[in-house]
């Protein structure tokens, strides 16, 4: 085994200075993960390093996802309930029922169904019709916004 002699203060001065940068790395790391920092999160050339596939419809989101978290969190909350109900409005010609505009609020952190209703407010975000609840242009817009900063992907649906 190798030891380290410090012999003066510079080089006391020098591994302190280390130390305190190992540390502030390693917190900023720690923070970093407890928030759910996204997988496109930029690399040191600016690239995205990962795009996440995600279908809100039946999978778990693919980052913590709470609508009284972090701006990540929220996102993700957002994106998982917008995202869900856009793609069976999209894959299935109609909207969301009750029952799964309720699985999709929970699967995106909300207590119920009844928490998501405010998306309906002067028709931002959805609508409710007939056949259920409707994402809207503007909701549209921001799905992609959402999966654009979180680097993930939905599906989309072929046009051939």
């Amino acid at each position: 085994m190798t030891t380290l002699s410090i012999n003066g203060d510079s080089n006391r001065t020098l591994l302190a200075g280390l130390a305190l940068g190992a540390r502030a790395f390693a917190d900023a790391i720690t923070k970093h993960l407890q928030e759910g920092a996204p997988a496109a999160a930029m690399g040191d050339a600016g690239a995205a390093l990962d795009i996440v596939s995600f279908d809100p419809r039946n999978e778990a989101p693919p980052y913590p996802a709470d609508p009284k978290g972090s701006q990540v969190e929220r996102d993700m909350a957002y994106l998982t309930y917008l995202g869900g109900v856009m793609l069976i409005n999209l894959f299935e010609g109609r909207g969301a029922t009750g029952a799964e505009v309720s699985t999709l609020a929970k699967r995106a952190g909300y207590s119920n169904g009844r928490a998501v209703n405010g998306f309906s407010i002067n028709g931002v975000s959805t609508v409710a019709k007939a056949d259920g609840r409707s994402v809207t242009d503007g909701g549209r817009e921001w799905v992609e916004k959402l999966a654009k900063g979180l680097g993930v992907r939905l599906p989309e649906v072929s046009t051939d």
